[in-house]
């Protein structure tokens, strides 16, 4: 599920748990264009992909009309997400939907 967050910009912003993994992965990503989203952005680490079996997750969002950037960020759990710089430049230009998922 995602939670959507006005910008004040014409992008959409949504952010949202991680995504379950392995089987459950597609229905997720079905999910996630059935709500709007155009972009999903991941601050996972690849060692969390592994552990969280989504790494197919580029796979399942390109299968469902879905842009990835993974991993765009990533930051261990328990640490400060401010040291990755996401850029609110790259997104005040973005016409569309943007979905982060952490």
């Amino acid at each position: 599920m995602a939670y959507w967050i006005e910008t004040g910009i014409p992008a959409r912003l949504a952010i949202m748990p991680r995504p379950n993994g392995g089987r459950y992965l597609e229905d997720e990503m079905r999910a996630l264009q059935r709500e709007g989203a155009g972009v999903l952005v991941s601050l996972l680490t690849p060692e969390e992909e592994i552990e969280l079996d989504l790494q197919d997750e580029r796979a399942a969002c390109s299968a469902y009309g879905l842009s990835p950037h993974l991993p765009c960020a990533p930051h261990a759990d328990s640490r400060d997400p401010r040291a990755a710089s996401l850029g609110r430049g790259d997104l005040s230009r973005r016409q569309g939907v943007e979905h982060f998922s952490c």
